[in-house]
């Protein structure tokens, strides 16, 4: 990024469950201009966007934006794959983030993780796109003739819609998007052949990917409801929520959804040792302004727990009255237990006791990871965001166990400001909705120290 700009910004976001347009200026609360969901198709372990409702929504946020934006950013979900023709047509359904169909399939890379991990500096799942690949190049014909004839082209999702709508056909990803296909070294940050041939994709007739360009540049050109306007900007929708806070380093972010997310960075360097264990993601973010470092790690039972609790009890749960403080007449463990590959557990209190069993149990998971590697004493400033119910108990809890004020910021527009400051937007004023301040810690440490010997990490069919 050349500096910060003062003209607002069209910052879209292409989520999980939807896409969500606003203007972002300098000192603003965003203007929503259009939210439209997606269109999931599930089918057993398979999940799938579809592409034509898709990509007209995409349209209409393009068409919507007002006159006095300058430029375009966007953050999208990471590790969604496309495969398609140089004439923009896809070959294979868009396969979600969230599809699992590559879990049970052979690949040989898994038998070498940590060779993996030092190059593209995450595990080896079938959640990232690599696996996804593979499985297209073994199971769909058409990918294979593609491959064979050099036609075939690879990108995460923001590349195909560029690619789709932008001036010129341009076939571009950012690292952090690029990253999540595991075949980018991550320090040179250039595509791999050691990794293509660790995931059995051929260097050589196995698909084009991407040009890697960096957030601040123009990535192309889109029309616009206004004219065609320069995307300045296209990154992971986790990485630019740990943006909205500043590019300054030592801070820590725990986003509390469908999964809980810890984040700490940016960092100027990539970290060597092993914080945040061995499932560790690291992050690499570049900008015209120099490489950044961010580190996360991932606990996927977050949200899974309250909705199977919602299920189990029955009722609606008034999570936003629960007090952490009535954890100290909670009885001391829960008995989890998956049934079919969900998560679940075994209680005999009253629905609102539960609630709270799994909330505890959330945040001394989220302070056990961070306690044993130390992570709070590299970042002095800890952030709460997210929409699960009852982070307030899980924020208190914590800053009592860290020691530590934890500011709750609002996240409805984390992702999209975030995204506009990438762009070289000058960041806005970051909007704390609440401090949790650390009380007395004896009761809760005490609460922790009977527990810490259970925790246990739920299955899930989800990861982020």
């Amino acid at each position: 990024m050349a500096g910060p700009v003062n003209p607002p910004i069209l910052a879209i976001d292409v989520g999980s469950s939807g896409i969500r347009s606003a203007l972002v200026a300098p000192g603003e609360t965003p203007e929503v201009l259009l939210s439209t969901p997606l269109q999931i198709l599930r089918h057993e372990n398979q999940i799938e966007l579809g592409p034509y409702s898709l990509l007209r929504d995409f349209h209409r946020h393009l068409k919507r934006c007002p006159p006095e934006a300058s430029a375009i950013a966007i953050a999208s979900q990471r590790s969604t794959l496309c495969a398609w023709r140089p004439d923009g047509k896809l070959l294979a359904p868009i396969i979600s983030w969230q599809d699992r169909r590559a879990a049970a399939f052979p690949v040989a890379a898994y038998a070498q993780p940590e060779r993996i991990r030092q190059l593209s500096g995450l595990p080896p799942l079938p959640h990232f796109s690599a696996s996804k690949m593979r499985w297209l190049l073994e199971h769909n014909a058409q990918i294979r003739a593609a491959a064979r004839d050099g036609s075939l082209l690879w990108g995460p999702l923001p590349s195909w819609l560029l690619y789709r709508c932008g001036v010129d056909k341009p076939f571009v990803c950012d690292t952090s998007l690029a990253q999540r296909t595991q075949l980018l070294d991550i320090d040179s940050a250039r595509w791999s052949v050691e990794l293509m041939q660790l995931f059995g994709i051929p260097a050589a007739g196995g698909g084009q990917l991407p040009q890697i360009l960096k957030n601040g540049m123009t990535f192309c050109e889109l029309e616009t409801g206004r004219g065609p306007l320069p995307v300045r900007a296209l990154a992971g929708d986790k990485s630019a929520g740990l943006w909205q806070l500043g590019p300054d380093s030592n801070k820590l972010l725990i986003e509390l959804g469908t999964c809980a997310s810890i984040s700490t960075g940016p960092w100027p360097e990539r970290s060597k040792a092993s914080v945040l264990d061995a499932a560790r993601q690291d992050t690499r973010l570049d900008t015209s302004n120099g490489t950044f470092w961010i580190q996360e790690h991932t606990l996927p039972e977050c949200g899974s727990l309250l909705r199977w609790h919602g299920l189990q009890s029955g009722k609606a749960t008034d999570y936003d009255h629960l007090d952490p403080d009535d954890a100290a007449r909670l009885p001391c463990t829960l008995h989890f237990e998956a049934v079919e590959g969900e998560p679940g557990f075994t209680c005999d209190c009253p629905p609102d006791i539960q609630a709270l069993l799994v909330l505890e149990h959330i945040a001394f998971s989220i302070y056990q990871l961070i306690a044993d590697n130390h992570v709070a004493g590299q970042c002095p400033r800890v952030y709460l965001a997210g929409g699960l119910p009852g982070r307030h108990c899980v924020g208190q809890w914590l800053a009592d166990l860290m020691q530590k004020p934890i500011a709750l910021v609002a996240g409805n527009f984390a992702t999209l400001t975030g995204i506009a400051t990438l762009a070289g937007l000058a960041p806005p004023p970051l909007c704390v909705r609440e401090t949790f301040l650390p009380g007395p810690t004896d009761r809760t440490r005490q609460r922790y120290t009977e527990r810490s010997r259970n925790l246990q990490s739920i299955p899930d069919k989800t990861q982020c």
